[in-house]
């Protein structure tokens, strides 16, 4: 049975009964705050993975055409190796023969393009220094490429450049939360360009460091053919130096340079002429190209200087 006096005691003593908690309170923010939450949202909008990293690594590797150096990028989703025409035209004519073809390609985004021309041409993969003949599918704009079949077979390691990638996209997060601790403002210019993310880093003047053979003179005076060991250093060191715009071009890579630098004054020897010439400089010059021009500028005669093999 319903107790109506319960009922009514209960109504009674509610406001005076500690049980019974007041009604919570509906926070209203003022303007001022609205603003401090919206730029709270803002920012948490900028504190994102920037969009290139959220895409797979693009890898790449250099193949010599005679003595052109060509950064090619290793393209999985293509089913033959293109070439944009414009990378003929450092070439001798006698160096490639274009052929007609009516050959459909395949592009990212399940484009299928027609292609009239093919070009074949003998390369020299840097990194492995394997030697190939390839036939190129002409574009005529575009960016050179290789398929990840022609890669393998080159034994061109992938997953160790996706890896080694990956590694400094790592880093550089690292170095983007550091920035969004102590720099909001700079964190926010990181973001919105993004172009300081990408896979080309900028790196100062180039030093190859090469582990002489025993047994030599501090100053060589004939340049001498390198070692497997050795030349495993020169090739990695040199694809990726020609993959970040440093080196243009490479004349001979199976040979060590008979430019030697020693701890005391800046030495500069040419082999084919046995003329030693020394400068005696306080200037800190940053890889052996700036002591070579140094020589060439203090020289009344510039072919007395002989140019690094490598350069």
């Amino acid at each position: 049975m319903y107790n109506e006096r319960k009922h009514d005691n209960m109504n009674g003593n509610r406001k005076n009964d500690k049980r019974y908690q007041k009604p919570a309170e509906v926070f209203q923010p003022n303007a001022r705050e609205s603003g401090i939450k919206s730029q709270e949202i803002d920012k948490a909008k900028i504190l994102q993975i920037p969009k290139t990293y959220q895409q797979s690594p693009t890898t790449r590797t250099v193949l010599m055409i005679t003595n052109n150096a060509l950064s090619v990028m290793v393209n999985g989703g293509a089913e033959s190796p293109m070439l944009p025409i414009s990378c003929l035209k450092n070439l001798e004519p006698f160096e490639y023969n274009i052929q007609s073809s009516n050959h459909m390609v395949k592009l990212v985004g399940e484009t299928i393009i027609l292609c009239l021309d093919y070009v074949k041409l003998k390369v020299l993969f840097l990194e492995t220094m394997k030697k190939c003949e390839l036939n190129f599918i002409l574009l005529q704009e575009g960016e050179p490429s290789i398929t990840n079949i022609i890669a393998r077979q080159l034994r061109i390691n992938i997953n160790e450049k996706v890896d080694e990638i990956m590694g400094d996209r790592q880093e550089n997060l690292k170095m983007l939360n550091y920035f969004e601790e102590c720099a909001s403002l700079l964190h926010r210019v990181i973001i919105e360009n993004e172009d300081i993310f990408n896979e080309v880093q900028v790196e100062p003047a180039v030093e190859i460091e090469i582990p002489l053979k025993e047994g030599f003179e501090p100053v060589i005076r004939q340049p001498y053919k390198l070692n497997q060991s050795q030349l495993e250093v020169l090739r990695k060191e040199l694809n990726k130096q020609i993959l970040l715009g440093h080196t243009y071009s490479v004349k001979n890579p199976i040979h060590c340079s008979p430019i030697t630098i020693t701890s005391d004054n800046r030495v500069c020897i040419d082999s084919r002429k046995q003329i030693v010439m020394t400068i005696e400089t306080e200037l800190e010059l940053s890889s052996i190209r700036d002591i070579q021009l140094l020589l060439k500028s203090s020289s009344s005669n510039s072919n007395v200087i002989s140019q690094i093999d490598l350069a």
